[in-house]
């Protein structure tokens, strides 16, 4: 998929334990990444609502071609393994809802 305001890079969506999902423009590369879009503040909303935020993103108005800051959220890493567990598949507790 690419955007039709860079019609020859593929985008891509990235999650990060730091910035959380953002959706961003393929770069070389020797290029940083363009990140054209970042998820809100919940680091690990619910597929349904990721795939909101892409296709938002994709829809909605043009999107500036800034480079957006780093959101630098804290969570604690035993608390992000609990909320990543509910979508293990191969856990026998786990699974996407």
């Amino acid at each position: 998929m690419s955007s039709a305001a860079r019609p020859r890079r593929d985008l891509m969506l990235v999650w990060t334990e730091r910035d959380g999902w953002s959706l961003a423009v393929e770069t070389r590369p020797s290029e940083e990444v363009l990140v054209i879009a970042q998820y809100g503040d919940d680091l690990l909303p619910p597929p349904s609502a990721v795939a909101g935020f892409v296709t938002g993103a994709l829809t909605g108005p043009a999107v500036s071609s800034r480079r957006l800051a780093p959101a630098r959220r804290v969570i604690d890493r035993g608390t992000l393994a609990m909320r990543l567990q509910q979508y293990d598949v191969h856990s026998s507790s786990g699974g996407l809802p």
